[in-house]
């Protein structure tokens, strides 16, 4: 009995004293630390401040207006007092896509479909789009042919491709949207980042051309052109023609006195390839007479190191 009018003088003094803010679930008690009570025992000082805060919270809990949400009581917190510091900074309004740019400029509002919907086949709930989703045409094991189209060809293997190609242009709107939204460079098709980089030279952006060029059906050959693209385009995409191996010995006779007099010639003095006579017979002297004179100093070296040594005479032992 005197345990517990000890404990509720003590509830009467905190909740006198105490500062809450049931918004937060946040209890405060001001009074100063009795000094000689902590230094006998901290920890159960501790646990009994934190018992009596708490149980304090707890019975301010109770006399809020409650409400059923599913059949759980659920208590109304009212607005917080305190106003409490943000760890993190304040995030960023996410950017809109292509779509949700456009939509917003036309005034589009997206309806909301149910994540679940009831299969009149497996008489199960699916989901709307996805992985199991219901009328999945990828998984029937009976497609149907088209009149036009050829009865031949194997229409699973081009189901199969066909739901790539979406994949993958689905990624490429992905990655479109987030280089659009950091201000980078947006991804390309045809022009591979490869092909055109951050500082293209001619050559690159001749190659860009010919790859967009040859990019439809009919391999450029009804597509327009455009002004000075034979000058730029010249000698791209042709492939190099090889003389046979077994030629004629008449031609090939022709071409190599043709590319003597090119070399032999003194008459067209501006050109690189001429062939300066005088100048290569004493280049070859002077490379013979090199290789005299460094015959010539490794035989005297040999002789000199063979002079200095005595020759040792070995006879019959006595």
């Amino acid at each position: 009995m005197v345990a517990m009018e000890k404990a509720d003088s003590l509830m009467e003094q905190a909740a006198s004293v105490s500062l809450q803010d049931i918004g937060n679930l946040v209890q405060f008690d001001p009074r100063p630390i009795d000094s000689s009570e902590f230094k006998k025992d901290a920890d159960s000082f501790l646990k009994n401040a934190c018992t009596l805060g708490t149980q304090l919270l707890i019975n301010n809990l109770f006399n809020l207006p409650v409400e059923k949400v599913d059949d759980v009581v659920i208590a109304k917190l009212p607005t917080p007092s305190t106003l409490l510091p943000r760890e993190k900074p304040v995030p960023k309004e996410k950017p809109l896509t292509k779509w949700e740019q456009y939509a917003k400029l036309k005034g589009i509002k997206n309806k909301k479909k149910s994540r679940k919907v009831w299969d009149e086949v497996s008489k199960t709930w699916k989901p709307t789009w996805g992985y199991k989703r219901v009328d999945d045409s990828t998984k029937d094991w009976l497609i149907e042919i088209k009149k036009n189209e050829d009865p031949n060809q194997d229409f699973f293997t081009k189901r199969t491709q066909e739901r790539n190609e979406r994949v993958a242009k689905n990624e490429l709107q992905r990655l479109r949207n987030i280089a659009r939204s950091t201000k980078k460079k947006v991804p390309g098709v045809g022009a591979t980042p490869a092909v055109l980089s951050e500082n293209p030279d001619k050559l690159k952006l001749k190659k860009a051309l010919n790859i967009a060029k040859k990019a439809d059906a009919s391999m450029s050959k009804f597509s327009q052109k455009l002004e000075n693209e034979d000058k730029v385009t010249k000698g791209l995409g042709k492939k190099r023609k090889f003389e046979s191996n077994y030629g004629d010995i008449k031609n090939e006779k022709e071409k190599q006195l043709k590319l003597f007099e090119k070399l032999s010639s003194t008459k067209d003095k501006s050109s690189k390839e001429k062939l300066n006579i005088e100048k290569a017979t004493n280049k070859h002297i002077q490379s013979e007479n090199a290789e005299k004179s460094n015959g010539k100093k490794k035989i005297t070296k040999r002789s000199k190191m063979g002079g200095g040594q005595k020759k040792r005479k070995f006879g019959k032992k006595k």
